[in-house]
């Protein structure tokens, strides 16, 4: 189903972190929870909210998209919505990604098809994928574990056709895709799925082989994220002595799980995140990963950085999965390198500094103010740095972890104007992707 629109508005909601449309509920419950955005030769994947949600009255009664969307889309002047048709979307899983690592021989290669649509990662339930040692690809089998991949909604019939012929050997199949992404919805997209079936093979077995969501550290092995059942937090655990957590960059809002509190997320935190174990990975010539803690939910119904239990009982089980990823990287880092230092990071107000480093006044960097200081010096290349200033010295995070033995955590809160601006986002990531290669190398 082909929509053009020639009306609409361009509204800035804050937390504009992914694409979004904003529609009258009735065409936003008949379109679902994703759709396909074009406008000329660009196309994007978009969440479709209903527009009620648009706190701008001029706006909210009509069609609108966010600036993320506009600015995506090289601001557009007329739309076309394209409703996402499962026959003719796919989940890949192998060679077939954008890029994937040979986790046999560490080589990083490109998917050997360019399907021409854009894409979004997504995990299917219920497989196991297994690449083994003789083969050039790996296999999707049933189980009762989950992979990893990118969904390509609405390829062309040319595309498809080809990988019907070039998959033949394999049993095209429909199965349901959860978005990963950092977006509001959470609910599964019908796909197509070419699965392996007949008898089990050895080999190696892996969430993801796609890159940078699985990484081959030279001299350590190949790892990759892991994700709580309900997909809502992922962590990895890397080779450095750099614990990075990300308690309030997550949009999803789960319709079985109710608000508790009025609170706004941390925009681009997540990405932030996500970024900075990227980037170090790359600057360290592929020996350094640092590890990550990460939740998709968003902080209004569970707050990861209080020192209390939500009462609902699934925002409960997010928050114990939350919390005790954190406790596994730092045992896991202490018996590898003594010492473990977090970086907990955050957004804040344009208060005046770029960034403030919040150390609970000192308590949660005990025997770590070296470290500290080289942190402030590296960031200070490019922005102004306070600590422990206008109020932001850290909570939860810095108090309960900061006090264990033989380990230090540092709040980096960070402005809305860097988190707003894609080029101070990625200097931002530049520099602490440096200080943590730096500090992995001492260790």
């Amino acid at each position: 189903m082909l929509i053009p629109i020639d009306n609409f508005s361009v509204v800035r909601v804050r937390g504009d972190v992914s694409p979004t449309i904003f529609l009258p509920r009735s065409l936003a419950k008949e379109i679902g929870s994703l759709a396909v955005l074009k406008s000329g030769r660009n196309r994007i994947i978009a969440c479709v909210l209903p527009n009620s949600l648009i706190k701008n009255k001029i706006c909210s009664d009509g069609i609108a998209i966010n600036t993320n969307s506009y600015l995506s889309l090289r601001e557009p002047r007329n739309l076309v919505i394209e409703r996402i048709n499962p026959e003719k979307t796919i989940f890949v899983y192998g060679t077939l990604l954008s890029k994937y690592w040979n986790p046999y021989v560490g080589e990083l290669n490109s998917g050997w098809i360019k399907i021409g649509s854009p894409y979004i990662r997504g995990v299917v339930k219920e497989v196991l994928a297994i690449w083994p040692r003789k083969s050039i690809y790996p296999l999707i089998k049933e189980g009762n574990k989950i992979v990893l991949g990118e969904l390509y909604p609405n390829v062309s019939p040319q595309v498809i056709e080809y990988l019907n012929s070039t998959e033949s050997q394999l049993i095209r199949r429909r199965v349901d895709v959860f978005p990963i992404e950092n977006f509001v919805r959470t609910e599964a997209i019908p796909a197509q799925m070419y699965i392996h079936v007949g008898d089990r093979k050895r080999g190696l077995k892996s969430r993801t082989f796609r890159y940078p969501d699985a990484y081959y550290v030279l001299k350590y092995g190949f790892i990759s994220y892991n994700f709580s059942e309900d997909l809502l937090v992922k962590w990895i655990n890397g080779n450095s002595p750099i614990v990075l957590t990300s308690p309030h960059g997550g949009l999803a809002r789960p319709t079985d799980t109710p608000p508790s509190n009025n609170m706004y997320g941390d925009s681009f935190t997540l990405e932030i995140t996500e970024n900075i174990v990227k980037k170090t990975f790359e600057l360290s010539g592929w020996t350094a990963v640092p590890s990550a803690i990460i939740s998709r939910i968003h902080r209004n119904i569970v707050d990861l950085n209080r020192p209390w239990m939500p009462k609902h009982e699934k925002a409960a089980k997010i928050y114990l999965t939350y919390h005790r990823a954190i406790r596994r990287a730092i045992n896991l880092s202490r018996k590898k390198h003594s010492r473990t230092l977090i970086l907990d990071i955050h957004g804040m107000k344009n208060y005046g500094p770029d960034i403030i480093l919040g150390t609970n006044y000192g308590r949660s960097i005990r025997g770590f103010g070296e470290e500290l200081n080289e942190l402030k010096e590296t960031l200070e290349k490019k922005f102004s740095v306070d600590v422990d200033n206008h109020g932001l010295s850290g909570y939860y995070t810095t108090m309960r972890y900061g006090a264990l033995l033989r380990v230090g955590v540092i709040q980096v809160e960070i402005s809305m104007d860097i988190r707003m601006s894609e080029q101070k986002r990625s200097t931002l990531v530049n520099l602490l992707a440096e200080y943590i290669v730096s500090t992995t190398e001492k260790h």
